[in-house]
């Protein structure tokens, strides 16, 4: 009820902006991204070994534990950090192909997990029509090749060249096994990657510098 007395409206989801229009004057509301933080998410030096072939850091779903069973029913090794996985642990206590990080992995150890990675899981969540993420951005900022669904979005930020894209959990299982033998092409990309997302402006201070410069308030 209050949306009116803002000079503006700042989201990153592009599926509420009518949302936002039955509220506030369109012109009024501005539509972002998410973004990384330039001065943490960047390959770490020295880099660390690899350790899996894929990992992925955030809360469990249940589309999310769809996913890493895929993967590991491919014999994908996998490793996991992140709140809620413990009944997935539980019932693949006997595989050797999953490794379970932690519950709080953020900041330094976020990134050194992430870049001891031959792929970044960049998994959206399905409790709302999420289209990206931070990790979007934060796995080709650290490094590593990004696998995600491809939507409007993430086809609109990365190419077919700088990211690992698919349609459905046995494709990308498929598609890893695959690559998993080529670390130079996995090299290769994910440094397409990387340059992409570092040269886009997707970085925090350029994407709320452009909030301000839409107040006036940054020239």
């Amino acid at each position: 009820k209050s949306a009116k007395q803002y000079d503006l409206l700042v989201t990153t989801k592009s599926f509420e902006l009518d949302q936002y229009a039955e509220v506030a004057d369109p012109g009024k509301v501005h539509l972002t991204t998410q973004a990384y933080a330039a001065e943490l998410h960047r390959p770490p030096e020295p880099l660390p070994p690899k350790k899996a072939a894929a990992t992925f850091i955030g809360l469990c779903e249940p589309d999310r534990e769809a996913c890493i069973d895929a993967l590991l029913k491919a014999r994908v090794p996998v490793r996991v950090g992140g709140r809620g996985w413990e009944k997935f642990l539980a019932a693949h206590a006997a595989n050797p192909d999953l490794q379970f990080i932690g519950q709080n992995v953020f900041g330094d150890e976020y990134v050194s997990e992430y870049a001891s990675a031959m792929v970044g899981l960049g998994l959206l969540s399905k409790r709302f029509p999420e289209l990206h993420t931070t990790r979007t951005f934060e796995i080709p900022a650290i490094g590593t090749l990004l696998a995600t669904e491809r939507t409007a979005d993430t086809d609109r930020f990365l190419g077919d060249d700088e990211v690992l894209f698919f349609d459905s959990y046995q494709e990308l299982a498929a598609q890893l096994n695959g690559w998993l033998g080529s670390p130079e092409k996995v090299s290769e990309v994910a440094t397409r990657g990387y340059q992409r997302v570092i040269s886009g402006g997707y970085d925090y201070a350029a994407v709320l510098g452009a909030v301000l410069r839409r107040l006036s308030l940054l020239t």
